[in-house]
């Protein structure tokens, strides 16, 4: 073993064997220059800014893609209720981790 090379990491401390308790303790470390980056959370207000913001985003593309899909669907009332129906109601599915991310830690 060479010593002075890695002397300090875990995995070559105590003659080469592992240590689970400090292997465990470096996994799970912030990288340095990212620490800062995970020290605070983001407060309610800026949440809700940024899921309004990708809320309406989302929905814009998503009402585009339903109108420009609608386009091909056969000329029977039948087929545009059940298309349009079921894409009024699928839109939800997608969004609905966002909004209980922004709801978080109210």
């Amino acid at each position: 073993m060479r010593s002075g090379l890695n002397s300090g990491h875990p995995l070559t401390e105590n003659g080469g064997g592992v240590h689970v308790a400090k292997l465990r303790e470096a996994a799970y470390k912030p990288l340095p220059r990212l620490a800062g980056l995970w020290s605070h959370t983001l407060s309610a207000r800026v949440r809700k800014l940024i899921g309004l913001v990708a809320l309406l985003a989302f929905v814009l593309f998503y009402v585009g893609a339903v109108v420009q899909i609608g386009q091909h669907i056969p000329d029977h009332w039948a087929a545009r209720l059940a298309y349009y129906g079921l894409s009024g109601i699928a839109w939800g599915l997608p969004v609905l981790p966002l909004i209980s991310w922004m709801n978080r830690g109210r």
